[in-house]
């Protein structure tokens, strides 16, 4: 791929999307900041799944900036394809813009053939699908909690029923091994703040509960 001011471009992806509130239970710009770690978890995995090969990075940084773009106004993939082409036409080369407008649409796009991936767009699905677990899963959680007039109570319950539905399908989701062995080790931490989340919102403590 040619060599692109990537500051430049990640400057574009910031103005479009840093006031954004998609979901009234999000953050500002959360979609920008989403981005910027799918970014960086697509070239670890990169390096792991590929090592050595570096030749597409840059098409992989520039396409999880912009993956969410249009996040809230459906099909987000679509339209945020749309939105990438129009702002970066004056600084990529055509045929590279379409390779990235492609991954963008194709970001969120599962096929029963997982063989039918470039091995690049496989990567950027995995790094998007695991950035929402962990800390910003449980960020996110508290997040709509507050905006909803939850409680403690209405989050243990989410916890007990839909989360563990939810967990089930996006781990069949991940095309590579290494990305559902990052996604267990996050639900392994969610799970330990889940447990201490249900002793201390009963009121107990966690070092007395055994007792």
């Amino acid at each position: 791929m040619s060599v692109y001011n990537l500051d430049e471009i990640q400057e574009i992806a910031k103005k479009l999307m840093i006031r954004r509130k998609v979901h009234n239970e999000r953050e500002l710009g959360s979609v920008f900041y989403h981005g910027e770690r799918v970014a960086k978890t697509c070239i670890l995995l990169r390096e792991k799944i590929m090592p050595g090969y570096d030749v597409e990075d840059t098409k992989l940084v520039i396409s999880s900036w912009f993956h969410d773009v249009s996040k809230g106004i459906e099909p987000h993939n679509k339209y945020g394809s749309i939105v990438t082409r129009e702002a970066l036409k004056d600084i990529i080369e055509a045929i590279e813009l379409n390779e990235i407008c492609e991954l963008i649409e194709l970001h969120c796009i599962r096929r029963p053939n997982k063989n039918s991936y470039t091995e690049i767009l496989k990567i950027l699905q995995d790094a998007d699908l695991i950035d929402h677990y962990g800390v910003y899963e449980i960020w996110m959680n508290i997040q709509y909690q507050a905006h909803t007039n939850g409680s403690i109570k209405t989050m243990i319950k989410y916890y007990s029923d839909e989360f563990q539905r939810q967990i089930t399908q996006d781990r069949e989701k991940l095309n590579h091994s290494i990305a559902r062995e990052i996604f267990d080790e996050k639900i392994a931490f969610e799970n330990l703040f889940i447990e201490r989340l249900r002793i201390e919102g009963s009121g107990s403590i966690v070092s007395l509960s055994s007792e």
